[in-house]
């Protein structure tokens, strides 16, 4: 589907810091302020670049703690007032309503569904993409009218790459987002409500020699491997749905939760579907009999063969760390490869592996320097390539920093 964007009420498009709406077909409104002008004082010099560093570590921390893609955004330009666009748009009070990303292509518009509910104080339309490409994107309320730049609830802000519409005490009903550009991007709908959907946790039942062990499975899930999973969604809400879903919100399958979950809904799931990427989204309706939906931000998929620390060994001083390797696909040889963050010298017990359908591996990584040298937060990292097609390989992670062990 093609369309032209400039038809609707409220397009924006960021080139820099300049935004301009386009409203109707001809008149067009400067809304945002254009990048600080130069000075040589070295005061403002150095303002500048710990305006920059703060801009750089406030994308960093919205991507680790939201699951946020976010490019390269321009830190140099971003002031003071824009960080704070940037991180009220997360927080204890805001869960995300859709999380939607691809790629885009030039003259295709992406159609995206919010469905916002009645608990929502405010809702914060996020688009974020290359500073290098140029996107354009229009907020419908549910009632088919387009925002308007001086309506009394809508608020504006971004900077490269980054744009948010924020409309205040919006109306419930599904509101449709529409983009257009060409390259990479991300876009996001958070709601600031009564209903939060904050976190799913996946694990995994693990016979030790001595007891059980239940692991963490972080991020990736092992085909035909039962896990449990625990979702926390607080709010007055009915009986709500989990669903896998793709990131472009395409639903995959639906989880069973046990009845007697309240809150920290739980239940049990085998994957028997490889999926390379997957959100979970709970909907339902709330006290007040309206619809809602919220996406949990952490990125999971479901692989066939997975790397992860042992998790029935804890390394003694002098021993040897220790990884598994799974398989759940056709029997291949893979190679391997370790490092650490500080590029700590490593000897592996294997460099080649052969690895068969439904079996398990161990390979043991020993440090060449002393255990009380290694750095407080050192990650230890192993990577297992197929023989046959060096793209298909997966990665496990352990923290050796000293303190840890």
């Amino acid at each position: 589907m093609t369309l032209n964007l400039r038809s609707f009420f409220l397009t924006i498009t960021f080139l820099g810091f300049g935004a301009t709406f386009a409203v109707g077909q001809d008149k067009t409104t400067p809304a945002l302020p254009g990048p600080p002008a130069p000075t040589e004082s070295k005061e403002q010099d150095d303002s500048d670049r710990d305006s920059q560093k703060r801009g750089g570590d406030t994308y960093r921390e919205l991507s680790e703690k939201t699951g946020g893609l976010f490019f390269d955004g321009d830190f140099k330009a971003a002031p003071d007032d824009l960080l704070g666009i940037m991180l009220d748009s997360s927080g204890p009070d805001v869960s995300r309503i859709v999380s939607n990303r691809g790629i885009a292509q030039s003259g295709v518009a992406t159609n995206v569904d919010v469905q916002v509910d009645a608990s929502t104080r405010y809702v914060d339309f996020v688009l974020n993409h290359s500073t290098r490409d140029v996107f354009q994107f229009s907020v419908l309320r549910p009632d088919g009218k387009g925002l308007l730049p001086l309506d009394a609830d809508v608020k504006l802000g971004g900077t490269k790459g980054l744009q948010r519409v924020r409309v205040t005490r919006p109306v419930a009903g599904v509101w449709k987002v529409l983009m257009e550009g060409s390259g990479r991007f991300q876009f996001i709908a958070n709601a600031n409500s009564s209903i939060s959907f904050s976190e799913i946790h996946f694990e995994r039942l693990v016979l030790g020699l001595m007891h059980p062990t239940v692991q963490d499975v972080e991020g990736e899930l092992l085909l035909n491997e039962e896990v449990y999973f625990d979702a926390w969604l607080h709010g007055h809400v009915g009986d709500p749905q989990l669903e896998l879903v793709t990131p472009d919100g395409a639903v995959l399958e639906e989880l069973t939760i046990r009845p007697d979950s309240f809150e920290k809904r739980g239940g049990t799931f085998t994957p028997t579907s490889l999926y390379k990427e997957f959100h979970v989204r709970a909907s339902g309706v709330d006290a007040s009999g309206s619809k809602f939906t919220r996406v949990a931000p952490t990125v999971f998929s479901v692989r066939s063969l997975v790397v992860r620390e042992d998790p029935t060994r804890w390394a003694q001083p002098g021993e040897p760390f220790r990884f598994q390797i799974q398989n759940a696909g056709p029997p291949q040889r893979l190679s391997l490869r370790a490092e650490s963050t500080s590029q700590i010298p490593l000897k592996l017990s294997r460099e080649i592996v052969d690895v068969g359908t439904g079996s398990t591996e161990f390979l043991d990584v020993e440090l060449l320097t002393a255990r009380s040298e290694i750095p407080r937060r050192e990650m230890l990292f192993l990577t297992a390539i197929s023989s046959s097609n060096s793209e298909d390989k997966a990665s496990g992670i352990m923290q050796i920093g000293s303190s840890e062990r």
